[in-house]
């Protein structure tokens, strides 16, 4: 539905998708929230693992508790600037570029 959210997990060692994922986002009236979860240790007991992730949502209110002011889950302003991912277009080199920018 129209507050519903949309969750995708971006893990890479080696490219960020944030940024773009911001970008596509804003096209569809969307914004973009990050958590980055990487101080985590492989021996969790809650089974957790090192991980980034962002969520889309039409409004910070559909985000409930995850938008608190103590949230891990930060806004991504969109580059409305760069070039927007589509079926006929993407590129990895800008996924890795976002990488080494962080």
């Amino acid at each position: 539905g129209a507050d519903g959210l949309v969750a995708v997990h971006i893990s890479n060692n080696h490219m960020e998708f944030s940024r773009i994922i911001a970008r596509i986002g804003a096209e569809l009236g969307l914004a973009t929230y990050r958590r980055a979860d990487l101080a985590i240790v492989s021996d969790n007991p809650e089974m957790r693992f090192p991980s980034v992730a962002v969520i889309l949502a039409r409004e910070p209110a559909h985000l409930g508790e995850l938008a608190g002011a103590d949230s891990a889950w930060k806004r991504v302003e969109p580059d409305m600037k760069s070039w927007l991912w589509t079926d006929d277009y993407s590129t990895i080199l800008s996924a890795i570029a976002d990488k080494w920018r962080r």
